[in-house]
């Protein structure tokens, strides 16, 4: 844990915040787990606009085992801000099997010389799921909702964030929960399934928390901050994916079509899947997408596209939409880790995915374009494990297999800087990211570990021993992948 320590700022021009600028912009808060897993300690360093710093520090539990984290939406009211703080114990009760979800509230109070913060226990709540000593955790969320599992069975939980009122799911298919993914928009999807493709399901929900679609094969969502990692995702070989989604094509909803004026009337989400195209040499070869939704008077999927082949792909996430006219434009970035002959090369992938909206039809058309590449000074292979974030206009893209450093892209150029590292190395193992646009990047090894933490500029504010996770309010942190 930090000691205490705040400096003051000599403030060569006082510039005051915007009343739109949240008053916490400039702080962030690190966790970091015991090594039996029972405690969180955080730490709450950054700046104030007189002073720098770490202003608080503390620990939350025990818990039998933290399986996942998650910090929540923050609102404002004044000069506080609040927000809550979710986590998963895999291993609660006397059998060490049961979960149970924990809150706590965090409130920053921040004045012109000091951050006060406490951070107060509101309840726990017991989940109908299976846990144990070795479950792996997962928890997303959007506005209004948790959606939480674990790998040992198929049923899921949608909490109510407000009451904590519980929504058991049953699973879509017969195997466990392999995934829990989510869009920035708030649509999220339970992936099931086995060693492979068959059997395997999923169930998405929207962003109101009513189910939208299921279907067979694996589906997953993307998101523009926290990458995809496909470490842990079943592989479904022989040839490139089909993920079967049980919605119709096009409904028409009777209503009357219109012209777009400054928007199309349209809203889109995109089922991601991942596929290989050998049972001998299994990789993640091919990614394929579909885009479904609605417009002014129909629903369903308009149209889909495959990227590749790669090497294998390692992590993928997406950027923000843009919207101009009809026209509505997202990158898509892979990480290929098993690229080039020696499928040891690292290469970034960056592909723009367009939904043109037609007000005479009222129709979408889909369409990608490889935009351009870039190859990387890390190392990759074919077991390599790969982590990617996206903070402001910059990615941060790491291996299991490189020697600590990580490098930073810039998304317009693909131009490349390569940060972090130690001497002597050591193995580089996370990237965690909040909803500031702070990047922590984490090395550890035996019996050596260190951070280095970036804020949205692409600029190293704080490094040191030790680890430090950050949290989003989007995307969980399984535990069980993260070094003490």
């Amino acid at each position: 844990m930090r000691t205490l320590a705040i400096g003051l700022l000599i403030l060569l021009a006082g510039v005051p915040a915007s009343a739109s600028t949240p008053v916490d912009q400039t702080l962030f808060t690190t966790y970091t787990l015991s090594r039996d897993s029972q405690s969180i300690e955080y730490s709450v360093c950054g700046s104030t606009s007189e002073s720098d710093g770490c202003y608080a520090s503390g620990s939350l539990g025990p818990f039998g085992r933290v399986g996942a984290l998650i910090q929540g939406h923050t609102s404002y009211s004044g000069d506080a801000a609040v927000r809550e703080i979710y986590v998963l114990d895999v291993a609660s009760g006397t059998g060490r099997t049961g979960v149970t979800l924990s809150v706590w509230r965090k409130t920053d109070t921040v004045s012109a010389l000091f951050d006060s913060v406490q951070v107060e226990f509101v309840r726990s709540v017991s989940l109908p799921l299976t846990g144990g000593a070795r479950a792996n955790g997962y928890v997303v969320e959007n506005s209004s909702f948790l959606y939480v599992g674990t790998d040992q069975g198929g049923n899921a939980v949608q909490v109510k964030k407000s009451n904590l009122v519980l929504n058991p799911i049953g699973g879509a298919a017969g195997g466990p929960i392999t995934s829990i993914t989510a869009t920035d928009e708030g649509y999220v999807t339970i992936s099931y399934g086995g060693p492979n493709e068959l059997g395997a399901g999923f169930l998405s929900f929207d962003p109101t928390g009513n189910e939208l679609q299921d279907g067979g094969g694996y589906s997953l969502f993307l998101n523009s901050r926290v990458g995809l990692s496909t470490f842990n995702i079943p592989l479904a070989t022989g040839g490139t994916p089909a993920a079967q989604v049980r919605q119709p094509l096009v409904g028409r909803s009777g209503a009357a079509p219109a012209s777009s004026t400054t928007a199309p009337p349209v809203t889109l989400y995109t089922n991601y899947s991942f596929a290989s195209e050998s049972q001998t040499d299994p990789a993640f070869n091919w990614v394929q997408f579909i885009d479904c939704g609605s417009t002014l008077e129909s629903f369903g999927c308009f149209g889909s596209g495959v990227l590749g082949p790669f090497g294998n792909v390692g992590t993928a996430l997406v950027g923000k939409q843009s919207t101009a006219l009809d026209v509505l434009t997202r990158h898509i970035y892979i990480l290929d880790s098993a690229g080039g002959k020696s499928k040891k090369q690292v290469i970034l992938y960056d592909y723009l995915k367009t939904d043109v909206y037609s007000p005479a039809t009222d129709s979408v058309t889909v369409s990608d374009t490889l935009v351009k590449t870039a190859t990387l000074p890390l190392t990759g292979g074919p077991h390599a494990r790969a982590f990617m974030s996206a903070s402001g206009h910059y990615l941060y893209v790491g291996t299991s297999a490189s020697d600590g450093a990580v490098v930073q892209v810039h998304t317009g150029s693909l131009s490349i800087d390569q940060v972090g590292g130690f001497s002597p190395p050591i193995p580089f193992n996370s990237i965690t990211s909040d909803d500031y646009g702070y990047v922590s990047v984490v090395s550890s090894g035996d019996p050596f570990s260190g951070f280095y933490l970036f804020n949205k500029q692409g600029q190293s504010v704080e490094d040191g021993g030790g680890v430090a996770y950050l949290l989003n309010s989007l995307v969980g942190i399984d535990a069980e992948t993260l070094p003490r």
